[in-house]
């Protein structure tokens, strides 16, 4: 079977490695770099239980175990760890501080903050390094006969009656393929002008992502902030160590 993977973010990275993993080697093809976008970027926060309300929520479950089997299978290094994490009120003049001190990170100097909560635990939330854990899969992948193309997918071609995928124009150059997998994130939806069958609509979330490097270590907290300004807005961010 030749499986064609368009997108080499972690779905498709990941995609190719547990199908080499079962014997079927897969071609990766990527317009620019292997986790160029949102999956070298990430935070790369797990949760176990957070959906568990939701039709997701045992998907969610597994997805958080596997995350911790494949930090003991992978032999590359993923940053995997667990952490504890918080939800943090902070509010614009407050100097005083939270009310309860002793669980403030060592990180935080308190200033602003209002009152600090737990969120999870090490049995509930954890963190891997996705841009790390993308080529971890790829690389992987690749040792059991996967290959990555560099280039930029302008079709998907079909039989005669259309209901059989037949190969990937890529640059102008057609890779045969029996199956295709479209895993290229919020650009997924350009795929819908070569299918014959609609697909469903993803959509991409802008929001900034700021990178710092401190100069002493910093303990494995996330945080979630709740930031209110003297104007009356509320502001929200999250701060996840690396």
């Amino acid at each position: 079977m030749k499986v064609v993977i368009c997108g080499g973010g972690i779905i498709g990275c990941s995609t190719a490695y547990h199908l080499s993993l079962r014997g079927t080697p897969c071609t990766v093809v990527e317009k620019c770099a292997i986790a160029c976008a949102a999956s070298g970027k990430a935070g790369g926060f797990l949760a176990r239980d957070w959906s568990n309300h939701y039709e997701l929520g045992p998907i969610s479950t597994e997805s958080f175990d596997m995350h911790d089997r494949l930090s003991k299978t992978l032999p590359q290094k993923t940053d995997y760890r667990r952490i504890d994490t918080l939800q943090v009120s902070a509010r614009e003049g407050h100097t005083s501080g939270p009310r309860n001190k002793d669980s403030l990170p060592s990180w935080l100097d308190g200033e602003s903050l209002i009152d600090i909560g737990e969120m999870g635990t090490t049995k509930t939330t954890a963190q891997v390094h996705p841009y790390k854990l993308t080529h971890a899969f790829i690389e992987e992948a690749e040792k059991k006969g996967s290959e990555v193309r560099i280039g930029t997918v302008e079709n998907i071609q079909f039989n005669e009656d259309g209901d059989t995928v037949t190969g990937v124009l890529v640059d102008g150059k057609v890779i045969e393929a029996d199956v295709v997998v479209i895993a290229m994130g919020p650009w997924s939806h350009q795929a819908a002008k070569w299918l014959y069958h609609k697909i469903p609509e993803i959509k991409g979330q802008r929001a900034h992502s700021i990178t710092l490097k401190p100069q002493d270590d910093v303990k494995s907290h996330a945080l979630f902030v709740e930031y209110s300004l003297k104007r009356g807005e509320r502001k929200s961010s999250e701060e996840k160590p690396k």
